[in-house]
């Protein structure tokens, strides 16, 4: 038997993906002199984390497996955001 609360609650999250009507973060607060480790920040949510968390002055330091996939994302990152500070 299909479980109807799961199912509602995944063709919710289903449909918010696709329409764009997810929430997003409004803050605007600086995070200047904060420190953030982020770990899988090379790729998806943890390296879009990253550049957000750049963008408001954090010191971000990455943790990643692959090191040539972590300089990657950095590079990235510096791309987009050349302030950020990055370890």
């Amino acid at each position: 038997m299909v479980n109807l609360r799961f199912l509602g609650g995944y063709l919710k999250e289903l449909t918010q993906n696709v329409f764009g009507l997810r929430s997003k973060c409004q803050s605007t607060r600086r995070l200047d002199g904060q420190v953030v480790v982020i770990t899988g920040a090379n790729t998806g949510i943890g390296k879009e984390t990253a550049l957000q968390l750049s963008l408001r002055g954090a010191k971000i330091i990455i943790g990643c497996r692959d090191v040539n996939k972590a300089n990657g994302a950095v590079d990235e990152i510096r791309a987009k955001n050349p302030n950020a500070n990055l370890n």
